[in-house]
């Protein structure tokens, strides 16, 4: 069985993991021929990064750091490619939880993993991967972190294409923070939903911004929300909205009548309050699991379900007594923010990957005062004036907010959190910049 036991790699890890690293390299050598210099450089840094933190974390797996859950089931789905390649494209396109002969085949259904369709999902990506690259589980390990790595690509490229002399800033943003980059490269559902944030940003850009190639960014687009709305949905609930203002502020900035921009704010709150009512009543309708009683009292339950297991442990947290009403969930937005952005401090962690984690909170808490101090009231012009900003923030602050009210485990929420630090990150980096030399240049791009 080829993954880490203590001290020991399988043979298929030490011979297939260079030939499968050699072979990212020249793939993507030819993929960015057309790219700058500069891009291609950072590219090359950055897969190094993915590839190094991968290794590493399949080190780590089933010693300091749990066996990852889904490579048992996705051991099985790469078993029927091998067995029969029928079998495994049945297995495919099979939904959780459907037991029909193939599964039970594979013995697939044992478990939990196969029931829940986010858990069965990931193993799917495993599975795919653990073909690839023939059993190897350092180079499925890999293979994840380069699906991420793609993803906050895109992102980086987005926001290149606005802000281009922000380049250095913003590839730290997107492609090298060490928490963000560690648990996007490991053989969990993370890397998946993080590198679908940033396809989704870059497609959503491209379609309604930039307006090009519409149909094959509309494809990408569905597959994507799919991707988060099975294994994480409230990624797409705490995005969309943002995107709606993003997209919506941009067209905004076209209208000539004086009237209609002023009537436009309200206007836009108005419909995106009325699509927040529509879309849960729709959701509420079809599935039980998404009227906003159900939800809130979901949320409860997991925060008291995360809660109970970390009683005793440094690793949990609590931020107080919560009621499944909006009410309660509005009341603790402000500290949620708090210990999902800024938490856990240093004295707070208790293993080596919490204390990355700790420093890596401290930075971002640093900056964020260095940020406030230096541009003082021009915050709030820049951010009045950036619909980009608005979005980045929109969105970071909401989902850091919903995750801080879920976890109520630093092991968790350290994970929980990477979609939206890379975006709170841009934000502060673009408020910095605003009122520089270059402010005319970035904002009217």
């Amino acid at each position: 069985m080829s993954i880490l036991t203590v001290g020991l790699i399988d043979l298929s890890d030490i011979f297939i993991t260079p030939v499968i690293i050699l072979g990212l390299f020249l793939l993507f050598s030819i993929i960015n021929k057309n790219e700058t210099s500069v891009n291609k450089k950072i590219f090359k840094l950055a897969l190094l990064y993915r590839i190094v933190l991968g290794i590493i974390h399949a080190l780590l797996a089933n010693t300091i750091i749990p066996l990852d859950p889904y490579y048992d089931v996705g051991g099985k789905i790469r078993k029927a490619f091998y067995t029969n390649p029928f079998d495994f494209w049945n297995i495919l396109w099979t939904n959780a939880g459907q037991i029909n002969p193939t599964i039970l085949k594979y013995n697939i259904q044992k478990g939990d993993t196969f029931f829940q369709p986010n858990n069965f999902l990931t193993s799917k990506f495993g599975g795919v991967f653990e073909v690839l690259t023939m059993g190897s589980y350092v180079s499925a390990v890999i293979l994840f972190g380069v699906f991420s790595l793609l993803g906050m690509w895109a992102l980086y490229k987005t926001f290149i294409k606005m802000y281009p002399d922000l380049y250095k800033p913003l590839a730290v943003a997107c492609l090298f923070l060490p928490s963000v980059s560690f648990f996007g490269s490991c053989y969990l559902k993370d890397p998946i939903t993080l590198g679908a944030t940033g396809f989704l940003t870059f497609c959503m850009y491209q379609i309604f911004i930039e307006r090009k190639n519409k149909i094959r960014n509309l494809i990408f687009l569905v597959v994507l929300s799919y991707l988060l709305f099975t294994i994480k949905p409230y990624i797409l609930v705490s995005i969309f909205p943002a995107y709606f203002f993003w997209i919506s502020y941009h067209y905004k900035n076209k209208i000539q009548n004086t009237l209609l921009r002023i009537l436009f704010t309200p206007i836009l709150v108005i419909l995106l309050l009325s699509l927040f009512y529509f879309s849960y009543s729709y959701l509420g309708k079809e599935s039980q699991r998404f009227t906003t009683e159900k939800l809130l009292i979901e949320a409860v339950t997991t925060q008291d379900y995360l809660k109970r297991g970390s009683e005793g442990k440094a690793s949990g947290y609590d931020i107080g007594t919560i009621e499944p009403n909006i009410n309660s969930f509005l009341g603790k937005i402000p500290k949620s923010i708090q210990f999902s952005l800024f938490r856990p401090f240093l004295w707070e962690a208790e293993k080596i990957i919490q204390l990355i984690a700790s420093l890596d909170s401290l930075a971002i808490f640093i900056f964020t005062l260095y940020v406030i101090l230096k541009k003082r009231l021009l915050i709030f012009k820049a951010i009045l004036k950036s619909p980009t900003i608005q979005f980045c923030l929109f969105f970071s602050l909401i989902f850091a907010s919903i995750m801080g009210f879920v976890s109520a485990n630093y092991g968790t929420l350290i994970r929980y959190k990477i979609p939206c630090i890379p975006f709170y990150i841009i934000a502060l980096i673009l408020i910095l910049d605003y009122s520089s030399d270059r402010k005319k240049q970035v904002f009217n791009n």
